[in-house]
């Protein structure tokens, strides 16, 4: 796990992400041009958080905005680990805007857990 970069950890979550992880609210939402993280960015966030965020001093982040929610990872030195960024395609994202929160569970969520299962099931050397 702490050989893990940033940019592993987070194909890592992009890689094991899939529909049936997705709430039903968000799976509502989405449409077919919509980019594949579309949805995911709690879920996205919680497990980059639990396998390598945590550790180096990242905070879960949450941006708002009339009937949409933003998660992402942040650090006080300004960096910022989004794995759902992509979903922006070329809208900047306002991160100054987000406000540090913690996540619904202390621990990995259930949908956090399985969606960390399945990255150890694809390539058992990740967490």
């Amino acid at each position: 796990m702490s050989t893990l970069t940033k940019r592993s950890a987070m194909r890592a979550v992009q890689e094991a992400l899939s529909d049936d992880l997705m709430s039903p609210e968000w799976l509502e939402k989405r449409k077919p041009d919509d980019h594949f993280t579309f949805g995911h960015c709690y879920l996205a966030a919680e497990a980059l958080f639990h396998i390598w965020g945590r550790q180096r001093g990242y905070v879960p982040v949450v941006l708002s905005g009339p009937g949409w929610t933003h998660w992402f990872l942040a650090r006080d030195d300004g960096r910022i680990a989004d794995p759902t960024a992509g979903q922006w395609k070329d809208e900047r994202i306002p991160y100054e805007r987000g406000r540090r929160t913690g996540f619904l569970t202390r621990h990995p969520s259930r949908r956090c857990r399985m969606l960390m299962a399945r990255m150890r099931a694809v390539c058992p050397s990740r967490p």
